[in-house]
């Protein structure tokens, strides 16, 4: 009897997540809202953001990956 709405209840769980990030999506995109979190920061600090701990330099003209003609 515990495992008969089980289905059900996972279609409505999945529903509301979706349905709520649509709401929450246009709602955010027709006030031209910026959020400013953590999240949305971080991504500028430390050494990805800074540059500063390189590991390995290249040469000029050099890259790394396949050379031009050698992909298979």
């Amino acid at each position: 009897m515990c495992g008969k709405y089980n289905f059900v209840t996972s279609a409505a769980f999945s529903c509301a997540a979706a349905l709520s990030g649509i709401v929450i999506f246009f709602a955010l995109q027709i006030s031209d809202i910026e959020l400013n979190w953590w999240g949305n920061s971080v991504i500028n600090e430390g050494c990805d953001g800074t540059g500063e701990c390189v590991l390995k330099v290249l040469p000029e003209g050099e890259y790394f990956g396949p050379r031009i003609g050698e992909f298979h």
